[in-house]
């Protein structure tokens, strides 16, 4: 298992805020350390966040057999308590969970598919 320190900056305009902030961030990893976007979570301590995570560049064309994750785009949402993020760190490899299954429910609107409802799967 391997775990990075994941920095948030918050907008000096936000110095006295407190909520959640959605942020996007991108990770750049060395080649060979993660086959795929699978077995990654995002933790604040001993805590999994939900996120979503996205292979966005490889070392190797896609089909180069043991092509790595060269960059990974995580999208997630981070509490904020006065202007101080919460901390994060990205961890990963074969012992680490993978993120479970998120969808939505979608609301049909003259042919076109919007986003409606957050929906979570749960396999029995």
């Amino acid at each position: 298992m391997t775990t990075y320190p994941i920095k948030v900056l918050v907008p000096d305009n936000l110095f006295d805020y407190s909520g959640p902030a959605p942020v996007t961030f991108g990770v750049q990893l060395p080649k060979g350390e993660l086959p795929n976007a699978e077995n990654i979570r995002l933790t604040h301590g001993s805590r999994y966040k939900r996120a979503s995570f996205r292979t966005t560049a490889q070392w190797d064309p896609p089909y180069v057999a043991n092509s790595s994750v060269r960059w990974l785009l995580v999208d997630t949402v981070v509490d904020i308590d006065n202007g101080v993020p919460e901390v994060l760190q990205l961890t990963y490899g074969p012992s680490v969970p993978p993120e479970p299954s998120y969808g939505h429910l979608d609301l049909l609107q003259n042919g076109t598919s919007v986003p409606f409802l957050p929906i979570r799967v749960h396999p029995d």
